[in-house]
């Protein structure tokens, strides 16, 4: 059954929105086009990663830094994060159960930026079958949605800890994320609180927010196979407190909200429409026809339904 995706997925095919690109990921097939760069379908098996086949393995070492680096040509808020399974080539990737190791707020802040972040002492070695996976969610279509969902994926060897050990929680992908923008956090509302959703950190540390908590699913058991149903809302990060406009009750954006949606200097438009809602156009080609795009977006989801 045709659904939204599947509009998101034809912008996709004509705009760039974001990917990983260092380490190097899998990569498409030669008539993928620029579809590595779009949105996945966050319930189906191309959101692990991408379906795309294995490639040469990057080795890591836990407790040493490792470079990163993605892009995101059409500069949506949002936040991203890194997971990993040890489950070998044997396990299909349905089947895989993984493991978050780092998050980010607000990706685009740094796209094409060289980063490190420490890889957890506490993992164990992986000879081969080991996959490290980036996930990014955007969210520039709220209130409404919905969220647009992104991942690629990197084949990695670990040299790892004598004393290594895997989380006893771990999540089989799809299913570890919600996908009703109700449960994300909006950036053009009055107060932005901010907060990631979806399963904690496995290990302390890489948490890029000073003084943000994720607590664990609400649903997520002790079993490694099971998955949460609803999602971990972390606490407040450094943008909390930070003010929209001062009409009370109103959901209009203010510039700053715009200016986080298309990137400082990039805003046409930033008002709301005549039913309250955020009417924002940015002046970035991509992101303007992607917004031009979801303008019409009820009318196409109605059709192809």
């Amino acid at each position: 059954m045709y659904n939204i995706y599947f509009v998101l997925l034809f912008v996709a095919c004509v705009f760039g929105h974001g990917q990983l690109t260092v380490p190097t990921p899998r990569s498409p097939p030669a008539n993928a086009g620029s579809y590595q760069q779009g949105p996945v379908d966050p319930t189906t098996s191309a959101f692990i990663c991408r379906n795309y086949a294995p490639t040469a393995s990057v080795a890591i070492t836990a407790g040493q830094d490792l470079t990163i680096k993605w892009i995101t040509p059409a500069a949506h808020v949002g936040d991203c994060f890194f997971y990993i399974t040890y489950d070998g080539t044997d396990v299909p990737e349905a089947q895989k159960k993984w493991f978050k190791i780092y998050q980010r707020a607000d990706c685009k802040a740094v796209q094409d930026q060289s980063l490190t972040f420490k890889v957890p002492s506490e993992l164990p070695s992986c000879a081969s079958g080991c996959i490290l996976r980036w996930e990014w969610y955007a969210l520039h279509l709220m209130p409404n949605g919905p969220v647009e969902f992104y991942t690629q994926c990197v084949d990695v060897t670990v040299t790892g800890s004598a004393n290594g050990y895997l989380p006893q929680n771990r999540y089989v992908i799809p299913g570890h994320l919600t996908t009703s923008p109700s449960d994300y956090w909006n950036p053009y509302a009055n107060t932005v609180n901010q907060f990631f959703v979806g399963p904690p950190l496995a290990y302390s540390g890489n948490d890029t927010n000073t003084g943000t908590t994720t607590t664990n699913p609400t649903s997520a058991s002790t079993n490694p196979t099971s998955n949460p149903t609803s999602q971990s809302k972390s606490g407040p990060s450094t943008n909390t407190g930070s003010s929209s406009p001062s009409t009370s009750g109103s959901r209009c954006p203010s510039l700053s909200d715009c200016a986080n949606v298309c990137g400082v200097g990039k805003v046409s438009k930033c008002a709301c429409d005549a039913s309250g809602n955020p009417d924002v156009v940015c002046t970035d080609a991509a992101e303007s026809n992607a917004s031009l795009i979801v303008v019409s977006m009820g009318f196409l989801a109605a059709f192809f339904l």
